[in-house]
């Protein structure tokens, strides 16, 4: 699992205030957010019609992860995920 982090950091994120330790289900959740966010960001720029439902799927588990892993050193990352999710949202009409 690796060393525990240092007393000074302000949050572990392998480590959830609700379930305790969730470093597998974090490391899975943000490699699968950063893929996604990564492939909705291609399709943007090759002005793919999909672009959104991947956006809007990234979105959603990077602010699962945040919401998992909680510190309110967090809060810019969700709101982050949030406008991401209204634009895609608002671009699909």
């Amino acid at each position: 699992m690796g060393p525990p982090p240092p007393a000074n950091v302000p949050f572990d994120t392998s480590r959830s205030p609700m379930f305790g330790n969730v470093r597998g289900v974090a490391i899975s959740l943000s490699l699968l957010a950063a893929l996604l966010f990564v492939v909705a960001g291609v399709a943007v720029l090759v002005h793919a019609a999909w672009w959104a439902p991947v956006a809007i799927a990234a979105a959603a588990i990077s602010a699962l992860l945040i919401l998992l892993t909680f510190s309110p050193w967090l809060l810019a990352g969700l709101a982050i995920d949030v406008i991401i999710f209204v634009l895609a949202l608002r671009a699909r009409r």
